[in-house]
């Protein structure tokens, strides 16, 4: 009796990051990466950021998990990244 489980998961989910919103997060999510390289505080980039594209919190956290300035970037050895 396995119960499949999706954590974090919330009904809206679909909605604010699946089909049309895709293109429209991958835009914020370079431009909050260009504003992070230039020096600018994650905080007030992603204010900002998600306040230009009006996104919702959920992807306004989804964002700051995920894009980092340069300096702070793992060395990844795949060339692609």
């Amino acid at each position: 009796m396995c119960k499949n489980v999706q954590r974090g998961y919330a009904p809206g989910d679909q909605a604010e990051f699946g089909g049309d919103a895709v293109p429209k997060l991958r835009r914020a999510a370079q431009n909050l990466y260009y504003l992070l390289n230039q020096g600018y505080p994650i905080k007030g980039a992603s204010v900002f950021v998600g306040n230009h594209y009006l996104l919702s919190e959920r992807q306004r956290l989804a964002l700051v998990r995920a894009v980092s300035s340069q300096e702070r970037r793992w060395p990844c050895p795949i060339p692609c990244c």
